[in-house]
């Protein structure tokens, strides 16, 4: 198949399910949770207007083969915005096509446009292939460790900042 017949484009609300469903095979290939996302969670939280994610696809035929999920970032080395490459997924029997690198391609496009000066992201290290390829468009490894912070471990930063919050009022409020 060649990718001169795949387009790429801004993803649109009637994308949504065909998105999701990507999304949550990309969670299955990582050992992730697979039914994370809905058509709801990526009309609500990607789609919508005003929302600072974008997300282009790659269309064959008018079926949805690929997507690339990214936002805005600021980049303190170089002190100039930039753009955080949350997901890449193209469909497995469209793999090795191009269709990855033209997304990629699309996304640093309309990345410059919008007057960004770099690309980050993160690929598993167990994920060989995927590294070759970011390492083919050109991305570097800077040996960064991504660290998380949600579920349980968020929450109790949360409840802290809450307690300090409200130590500083009581504070405020306290007659001198």
């Amino acid at each position: 198949m060649a990718p001169n017949d795949v387009v790429i484009r801004p993803a649109r609300t009637d994308d949504a399910a065909d998105v999701a469903a990507m999304a949550n095979d990309l969670n299955r290939c990582e050992g992730l949770a697979p039914d994370a996302h809905t058509a709801e969670s990526v009309r609500r939280d990607l789609l919508r207007p005003g929302s600072p994610f974008s997300v282009l696809v790659a269309e064959r035929g008018g079926a949805l083969v690929g997507y690339i999920l990214f936002h805005e970032t600021y980049n303190t080395d170089v002190a100039a915005r930039g753009v955080w490459a949350l997901d890449l997924y193209v469909d497995p029997e469209e793999r090795s096509t191009g269709i990855a690198r033209r997304l990629m391609c699309a996304m640093a496009a309309k990345a410059f446009r919008d007057g960004c000066r770099s690309v980050w992201g993160t690929v598993r290290a167990a994920n060989r292939a995927a590294r070759w390829f970011y390492a083919s468009c050109g991305m570097t490894n800077h040996d960064c460790r991504e660290l998380h912070l949600e579920g349980d471990a968020l929450l109790r930063l949360v409840a802290e900042a809450g307690a300090a919050d409200a130590a500083r009022a009581r504070e405020a409020a306290a007659p001198a």
